[in-house]
């Protein structure tokens, strides 16, 4: 349920509610840039909905992100139709949202002002803990013992702790 902290100390009803999941949600994210909020839960399951009109926001897309349960969504504050979540299989996941043909009818014109467009993401990811696994998007992974591998945008990075 959403309500207006503007008017917390009076009795008021929820701005809109919504059933988001079939488990429990566990981290949200609000786009300061289109109105979109991303909601991600333990169903392993993220979504994107449009806040645009004053009745309850409406589902554009629903994802499997293939990272385990989800524990964390945010929108990248310089890209806002980049969006990552963690889950707990060790992994993140990044997922450009333009490739939802709902998001992109609504907001294609906004990434044109932007100057973003749709960001092409790697195929290929590291993932040195869920070998296998196929999936669209990038994934950011952990490594073993004090090592840290990642690819970030076809950039390879190691960093030793």
């Amino acid at each position: 349920m959403t309500y207006d902290i503007r008017y917390r100390d009076t009795a008021q009803t929820a701005l809109w509610s919504i059933q988001a999941h079939t488990d429990t949600v566990t981290s949200f994210s609000y786009n300061s840039v289109v109105p979109l909020i991303a909601t991600a839960s333990t169903d392993g399951h993220v979504k994107i909905w449009d806040t645009s009109k004053e009745t309850n926001p409406t589902c554009l897309a629903d994802r499997d992100m293939y990272v385990g349960k989800l524990f964390a969504v945010e929108f990248d504050k310089s890209s806002p139709f980049i969006l990552t979540t963690g889950g707990n299989a060790g992994c993140l996941a990044i997922w450009d949202i333009m490739e939802n043909v709902s998001v992109n009818e609504l907001y294609a014109h906004k990434a044109e002002e932007l100057h973003l467009g749709s960001q092409e993401l790697p195929k290929e990811y590291v993932d040195m803990q869920r070998k296998g696994v196929q999936s669209k998007g990038m994934y950011i992974c952990s490594g073993v013992r004090n090592y840290l591998l990642f690819t970030l945008f076809y950039n390879t990075y190691i960093i030793i702790n």
